[in-house]
C-alpha cells in the first residue's frame, strides 16, 4: 500500500513558482492534485491509483515497499528539481538545522535536518564536511542584495 500523498519541502519565490511546482507536480500521472503553499515553502501531491508513483517490480501483486514507499516522493523531487526547483529532504529528526538560527533556512521553522541540511542558504555551506550545492542563481540573488545594502549604506554615508 503506497501513501495517498507525499509533501515536500520546495524553495520557491513568487506565485509564479507556485503555479509551475502545480503544474509539474499535476503533469505526472500518479498525481490527481497538487495543493502548493509559498509560506510555507511546501508542495503535497495527493496520489491516485493502487500503487502511485511506485516503479518496483510486484511479482505478487503488492509492493514491496509497503507503507514506507517512497517511489512516488523521488519522482516527485526528480520532477521538480528537472523544472529547476530545489527540493529538500529536511524534516528527519535529526536535530535542528543550522540554518534555522539565521533565518535563512529554506525548508521552514520546524526544519530537523540536522547535519543532513541541504537548504539552499545553509550557514557555511558545509556541515560536518558534507559540501552543499547553491544554484548560481541564489548566489546571483545574493549577491545583487548585497550590492543593493553596500549602495544603500553608501548612500545613506554620503547624503549626511
Amino acid at each position: 500500500m503506497a501513501p495517498s500523498s507525499v509533501t515536500l519541502n520546495v524553495k520557491m519565490t513568487c506565485q509564479a513558482c507556485v503555479k509551475r511546482v502545480t503544474s509539474t507536480l499535476e503533469a505526472l500521472p500518479f498525481v490527481s492534485r497538487a495543493d502548493v503553499s509559498l509560506e510555507k515553502g511546501t508542495a503535497t501531491g495527493t496520489l491516485q491509483g493502487a500503487f502511485p508513483g511506485c516503479d518496483c517490480p510486484k511479482p505478487d501483486g503488492k509492493c514491496p515497499c509497503g507503507d514506507a514507499c517512497q517511489c512516488a516522493a523521488t519522482a516527485m523531487s526528480k520532477a521538480l528539481v528537472d523544472a529547476g526547483y530545489v527540493v529538500t529532504p529536511c524534516g528527519g529528526g535529526k536535530g535542528p538545522c543550522p540554518a534555522v538560527a539565521l533565518g535563512t533556512c529554506t525548508c521552514g521553522p520546524n526544519c530537523e535536518c540536522g547535519d543532513d541540511c541541504q537548504c539552499a542558504l545553509c550557514p557555511g555551506v558545509s556541515v560536518k564536511g558534507k559540501t552543499i550545492e547553491v544554484k548560481v542563481e541564489h548566489a546571483l540573488v545574493l549577491a545583487g542584495l548585497a550590492g543593493l545594502a553596500l549602495g544603500y549604506a553608501l548612500g545613506k554615508r554620503g547624503a549626511k
